[in-house]
């Protein structure tokens, strides 16, 4: 989840975009 924390602080457009809408490289890190 660490990972995930940083990439949304250093991205906060993904933070905002719907879990749903996140590019595929970003739902990996969410479903591993």
């Amino acid at each position: 989840s660490i990972v995930i924390e940083s990439r949304s602080r250093l991205e906060p457009k993904k933070s905002s975009a719907p879990r749903g809408s996140a590019p595929l490289s970003e739902q990996k890190e969410f479903i591993p």
